[in-house]
């Protein structure tokens, strides 16, 4: 029996969405390519595959999500270390460093690795690295490719006087490759279509800016995967992964819909969809949220099979396996393509092409580019010089596979490889805009239509919420107004299921006070809450129901606001003590409704000293619900704000109030980017 080397660090991560797992995925390739022995396993794999008490070196990747939470495969992790009973040198033997991800639109930015890493540092471990904190909102690339580069500097000095580290069998290249370059490419308008009516392109295809620069390149990553194709049809096809699931996926019929704006040349077209759930009825409360399986475009799906010459058997099944004799270690398919299968049901169902490729997904395509500028333009958006150049031409547009190979008409790479990168088709996210009471065996959710950066003069959209639209219209007439008033059902079916309860509900006291801020869609799930509370005056004349605020805000008044004869009815009828509205592009201000204010903070800056008085002394809780990236970080912030002059104590003790009241399930947040 061989005997095993001891390994020289371990490599372990928490996933939600696929981000963390893939970078985890990368320092393993580069620390096998450098001659280290490491393993890779999930935060979650803990007391199975790992004891994080008997390691002495680990490298932690980890992301936050939902209110921030840990990944689903990282929550054993964190109920393990954080036992009581553990003394404080449990864990002095180690030495650890981490990268958290984050989105800082979110207030509770890296929250999950700031915990691990609090904890860690309790229980007596050391850090032989510095934390990296890595934030989605403006890249993770940027924090993520010098923490990195870095790592293995850090990682060899840390190990070098451990018996068991191998100095000599260490490459010393640390990342990738040098590209030098001093010939300057030829700008011809008919190489680089330079014309004003295709900016985008032209963007993304040639920067004078990076010609003449020497570049540096991630490495390609090793083959792994290969297509062994099946005699045998296909019975049946495997659905894709659910994340956070409590309830099966099943499909479901729409009831109804109904159009919540008007004038669509001005405002979003928002829609009201409810799903008749008779067949598998869920057991959902006010302000749960539900995912809906959605699948890619056929007609994105047939281009990609057009474009990469694999017509012809893009639906003969086939299975996937491990190339034989590949130098990627520790190889296996990846998890989310279920299989036996066909190429165009992988496309359709399981592989995100939408998604903003990885620079080690471009620095894969380079290999097979055939025409010299064009495979030095991907070079430049995959270099660590490109930082810049990759978030404007590729990340903050949202470019795509299928906008990459439009643009770089000489790639050509093999499907096999494509599938080894592409991530995931994850479920689209809607919260509840019903309550269970009032709409018995049926739910209703709403939307906005999404509208992405065109591309090639071509509009493009969010892929859920324009099949939705497409799926529950039928009007041919181009009148907007007239195909509005004529929306029917096509007995459009969709795929959804119920998510896992999280704290976004009505307090079970129902006589304690609720203060909702919901702008925009972000007023769905105060529409449930509200109806409970009807249902519950209804089912008991004298229930006492304590002060229900709510802060809504829009665009315009007669074009984009949300429920408003609902909202009118609630207040009528006592069920809305008060409801604060405002109109950010509207010329003219209702001075008696709005009081000038134009965003929910300026409401809420007029309330602050009733609002104080509802948390603080009757225990009232605070619901925000809607855009993270601007609203929900400014609302938290105001409160923040309001809390230090209303306390008198000073901005971080006020961050340190706010947190308690999350703890308390005082401040509540359900926000999205």
């Amino acid at each position: 029996m061989p005997v095993l080397k001891k390994k020289d660090f371990l490599i372990l991560y928490g996933s939600q969405t696929g981000q963390a797992e893939a970078i985890s995925e990368e320092i393993f390739d580069v620390a096998c390519k450098q001659g280290y022995n490491t393993v890779r396993f999930t935060l979650g794999d803990i007391d199975k595959k790992y004891s994080i008490e008997k390691e002495t070196c680990v490298v932690i990747i980890c992301s936050t999500t939902g209110e921030g939470e840990a990944p689903e495969n990282a929550g054993k992790f964190l109920r393990r270390i954080k036992k009581k009973t553990l003394p404080s040198s449990y864990l002095s033997k180690l030495s650890y460093t981490l990268l958290a991800l984050g989105d800082s639109n979110y207030t509770s930015f890296c929250n999950c690795g700031k915990n691990i890493e609090a904890r860690l540092n309790s229980l007596g471990a050391n850090h032989f690295y510095e934390t990296g904190y890595a934030d989605d909102a403006v890249g993770l690339e940027k924090v993520v490719e010098p923490w990195i580069e870095d790592l293995f500097s850090a990682l060899k000095t840390h190990l070098t006087n451990q018996d068991s580290f191998n100095k000599q069998a260490l490459s010393s290249n640390i990342i990738g490759e040098i590209i030098s370059t001093q010939e300057k490419f030829d700008r011809q308008e008919k190489d680089f279509d330079m014309t004003d009516n295709n900016n985008d392109q032209t963007s993304l295809k040639y920067s004078p800016d990076m010609e003449s620069k020497t570049l540096k390149v991630p490495s390609v990553g090793d083959p792994y995967l290969q297509i062994q194709w099946l005699q045998e049809e296909i019975r049946a096809f495997e659905d894709a992964e659910l994340p956070n699931t409590c309830t099966p996926l099943h499909s479901y019929p729409i009831s109804s819909v109904r159009s919540l704006t008007t004038n669509l040349q001005k405002v979003k077209h928002a829609l009201e969809i409810e799903l008749d759930l008779t067949s598998l009825p869920w057991e959902y409360q006010a302000g749960d949220s539900f995912g809906i399986v959605c699948h890619n475009k056929k007609c994105e799906v047939d281009y990609l099979l057009t474009r990469l010459n694999i017509d012809d058997v893009a639906d003969k099944p086939l299975t996937l396996k491990i190339l034989e004799n590949t130098k990627k270690k520790a190889a296996k398919v990846p998890t989310h393509i279920h299989y036996p299968s066909t190429l165009r049901y992988m496309l359709t169902n399981y592989l995100d092409f939408r998604a903003v490729p990885r620079k080690a997904f471009l620095r894969l395509l380079i290999d097979y580019t055939t025409d010299d500028k064009e495979k030095r333009r991907l070079q430049e958006l995959c270099s660590s010089q490109g930082i810049k150049e990759y978030g404007l031409y590729i990340r903050e547009p949202l470019i795509g596979l299928v906008e990459i190979l439009k643009t770089f008409e000489s790639c050509l790479p093999p499907v096999v490889r494509i599938l080894e990168f592409l991530p995931r088709l994850l479920p689209r996210e809607y919260s509840a805009a019903s309550s269970p009471h009032t709409h018995t065996n049926h739910v209703k959710f709403v939307f906005n239509v999404i509208q992405l950066p065109a591309f090639q003069n071509q509009q493009r959209y969010g892929l859920c919420s324009k099949w939705l639209e497409d799926n529950t219209r039928t009007s041919a007439s181009d009148n907007v107004v007239e195909q509005i008033q004529n929306l029917k059902i096509q007995q459009a079916m969709v795929k959804a299921y119920l998510r896992k309860p999280t704290n976004f509900r009505c307090p079970e006291d129902p006589s304690r006070p609720v203060i909702m801020i919901g702008p925009g869609t972000g007023v769905a799930p105060f529409i449930g809450f509200l109806q409970q509370r009807e249902y519950l005056r209804n089912e008991e004349a004298n229930q006492d129901l304590g002060e229900a605020i709510l802060f809504y805000g829009c665009r315009y008044k007669n074009d984009d606001y949300l429920y408003k004869e609902e909202l009118h009815s609630f207040v009528n009828n006592g069920i809305l003590t008060e409801l604060h509205t405002c109109f950010s592009r509207d010329q003219v201000i209702d001075e008696s409704a709005n009081e000038n204010a134009r965003y929910v903070q300026d409401n809420i800056r007029k309330q602050k000293d009733k609002l104080m008085s509802l948390i603080f002394k009757v225990g009232g809780a605070v619901f925000i619900c809607g855009d993270a990236k601007h609203m929900g970080r400014d609302v938290t912030n105001l409160f923040v704000e309001i809390i230090e002059e209303h306390k008198s104590i000073t901005k971080v003790e006020a961050i340190k109030l706010v947190n308690e009241l999350r703890e308390k399930k005082q401040f509540l947040e359900d926000v999205w980017t």
